[in-house]
């Protein structure tokens, strides 16, 4: 089956809200512990075996808060994963890319988790006519 791509106007919305509702008045832990100067490189990560989704809309948390932020995607969705697997690396304001880390995350495990249990069930009924499918029309 093809990998459905969601479109930028169904899913900033979502990013924005988690970005305001995680962020509040600011991240305190990192504006009182990063230099605002500082810049920063890191990965994002595979800790569990599973199948990726939402790797670009996690991603795109960072840009959607600091446009500056460097992203180098090495997975794409539907690719099954084990641990170790280096999803993506980031560069750019330190700031930003610990600010947005948690929401990125919680999308990335949220959609991921979803993917992956899908998966499992696809493989159960491999052996049948039985079809696994989504008639939701909401995201």
């Amino acid at each position: 089956y093809p990998v459905m791509r969601l479109l930028p106007f169904q899913y900033e919305p979502i990013l924005l809200a988690a970005l305001h509702e995680d962020i509040g008045a600011g991240d305190i832990t990192t504006l009182l512990s990063v230099p605002e100067e500082a810049t920063a490189t890191g990965i994002l990560l595979a800790k569990a075996e599973g199948v990726i989704a939402g790797i670009e809309i996690a991603c795109r948390t960072f840009t959607l808060l600091d446009s500056t932020v460097q992203i180098d995607i090495k997975v794409e969705d539907g690719t099954p994963i084990t641990p170790g697997t280096v999803l993506a690396d980031l560069s750019g304001s330190a700031h930003s890319l610990l600010t947005a880390e948690r929401v990125a995350l919680n999308v990335l495990q949220r959609m991921s988790g979803t993917a992956t249990l899908t998966r499992k069930f696809v493989e159960l009924v491999g052996d049948t006519e039985a079809r696994i499918v989504d008639t939701r029309k909401t995201t």
